[in-house]
C-alpha cells in the first residue's frame, strides 16, 4: 500500500481529491442544468442548420443532459463522502468513491480498448500511437489516484481496527473502586 501520493499524506491526497472531485461535479451540475433549461434554443439552432428532427433532438439532449446529471450527482455524493470520511477518519465513507471510481474505470478501459479497435482499422498509425499514449497516460493516473485512495481505506481501517481493540480490552479494576470477586475461590 502507498504511504503517500505526489508528496502528499494520504489524508491530504484524499481531502484534495475530494474537493477536485466536488468543485468538477458542481461545474457540471451547472452545465448540464443550463443546457436542460434552454433546451428548446439549443433544439431550434441545431434543426434550422442540420434539418434533424426537432423531436427527436429534443428527446436525445434531454435523456443525455439527464443521466449526465444524475451521474455528476452521484459523483458529487461520493466525493462529499470522500472529504468526510478523511477528515472524520471513517474508512466506510470511502467506499461510495472507490466504488463510484471503479465502475468509472472498468468503462473508461473498455472505452480505450474500443476506440483502439475503431482507430485500428481505419486510421494511420501517428494517432494510434497519440491515443494509445494519451489514454494510457489517463489510465495510469486514474489508477494510481484510485490506489492511493484504496491506501487510504486500508489505513483508516487499521487505525479504526486498533482503536477499537485498545476500547474493547478489559480495564484492570484497582481494589479501591471496586468489590472483591468471590466466585473464583
Amino acid at each position: 500500500m502507498l504511504k503517500g501520493m505526489f508528496c502528499m499524506r494520504l489524508h491530504t491526497a484524499g481531502t484534495v481529491i475530494g474537493w477536485l472531485g466536488s468543485i468538477g461535479s458542481i461545474l457540471l451540475i451547472i452545465v448540464l442544468s443550463s443546457v436542460l433549461i434552454n433546451v428548446d434554443t439549443i433544439v431550434c439552432r441545431i434543426s434550422t442548420n442540420d434539418h434533424v428532427d426537432p423531436d427527436a433532438a429534443h428527446m436525445m439532449i434531454v435523456t443525455v443532459c439527464s443521466i449526465g446529471l444524475a451521474i455528476v450527482l452521484l459523483n458529487f455524493l461520493s466525493s462529499a463522502l470522500l472529504i468526510l470520511g478523511t477528515m472524520k477518519n471513517r474508512h466506510l465513507f470511502l467506499l461510495p468513491w472507490l466504488i463510484n471510481s471503479g465502475i468509472a474505470l472498468v468503462f473508461s478501459v473498455i472505452q480505450s480498448l474500443v476506440v483502439l479497435a475503431l482507430l485500428a482499422q481505419s486510421a494511420p498509425a501517428a494517432p494510434i500511437l497519440m491515443y494509445i499514449m494519451m489514454s494510457g497516460l489517463g489510465l495510469a493516473l486514474n489508477i494510481y489516484i484510485y490506489y492511493a485512495i484504496l491506501s487510504l481505506f486500508k489505513h483508516i481501517q487499521n487505525i479504526r481496527d486498533q482503536e477499537s481493540r485498545v476500547v474493547l480490552q478489559p480495564q484492570v479494576a484497582h481494589h479501591t473502586e471496586s468489590y472483591p470477586n468471590y466466585v473464583k475461590l
